[in-house]
């Protein structure tokens, strides 16, 4: 953090007096007071770096391995109280059911023997909803399910036998019935 914890990184030759962030005279010293022609890279005290990953992208265990030992991990599980405070917020009140089809559509992935907890959706994919307010909930219930669900379910499933059923069925718990 900060200029005391400024590290030379591999592409520091990179920048020039053009290109660099900093004035490298000012920065660019060595422990004896000698002028180092190098940017160094830091991160300034008042900026934060959040990562996200999931759990799900194999191609990626062992750069999922290296940051865990590197930085605080935190597991964050879809929230459907956030969602429901969401909905409240900046949609009517007719919308909120959407939270609970959520909630139960998880459980049923969590309990699917080819998916799992580690497949649930997150609540930000019901917020931010681009559809117009007066629009009846069944309506905006199909449009997320086509738009956002049926993809991302369709993916999880792709190449087993059973995806038809497995995602029928979870269509039924996010409450499409139709």
């Amino acid at each position: 953090r900060g200029i005391k914890g400024a590290i030379k990184s591999q592409y520091a030759s990179l920048n020039d007096e053009y290109t660099g962030i900093f004035n490298p005279e000012k920065l660019c010293y060595d422990k004896n007071q000698n002028y180092k022609p190098d940017y160094l890279f830091f991160i300034p005290h008042n900026l934060y770096l959040i990562g996200t990953m999931n759990t799900i992208d194999r191609s990626v265990e062992s750069i999922d391995f290296a940051i865990r030992r590197r930085f605080l991990w935190k597991e964050i599980e879809p929230n459907v109280e956030i969602l429901r405070s969401w909905l409240r917020r900046y949609n009517n009140d007719k919308w909120l059911s959407l939270a609970d089809g959520l909630e139960k559509l998880n459980e049923a992935i969590s309990k699917e023997p080819l998916l799992g907890k580690d497949y649930q959706i997150g609540h930000a994919y019901l917020m931010n909803l681009r559809y117009n307010k007066n629009i009846e909930l069944e309506v905006v219930r199909k449009m997320i399910w086509s738009d956002f669900l049926y993809p991302l379910l369709y993916e999880y499933f792709r190449g087993t036998n059973s995806s038809k059923e497995c995602i029928d069925q979870l269509k039924r718990e996010f409450g499409i019935h139709s």
